[in-house]
């Protein structure tokens, strides 16, 4: 290819609402319809409040127990930060997940 060129023409979509909702609620981590569940602590409240970045989508909250719009990976990098502030209670595989790495982290600190 020995050159490109850019066109100064509008593009016309077929369904530009789709497009600009698109556009507007964007998620990075492709979490639309998951859903996780959280018990936080008055502590993990408090850190939910602080921590903005990455922060998932609050769904609702009933008596501590918080639902979040979120993907595996977001749920991942977000709830590291609480160590013992949070308790991920759905869906299981997030849990065992977080139970593998505080179990192996507790062994590293615990040897000599």
């Amino acid at each position: 290819m020995k050159s490109t060129y850019t066109l100064n023409e509008k593009a016309k979509w077929e369904d530009e609402k789709y497009i600009r909702d698109t556009i507007k609620n964007f998620s990075p981590f492709l979490s639309n319809g998951s859903i996780v569940k959280v018990k936080l602590s008055e502590n993990g409240v408090k850190l939910l409040n602080s921590l903005k970045v990455n922060r998932p989508k609050l769904i609702k909250n009933n008596d501590n127990i918080y639902e979040f719009e979120c993907s595996f990976e977001q749920a991942r990098r977000y709830f590291t930060y609480f160590l013992d502030e949070a308790i991920i209670l759905e869906p299981k595989e997030l849990k065992d997940y977080f139970i593998e790495k505080f179990e192996k982290a507790l062994e590293n600190l615990k040897k000599k």
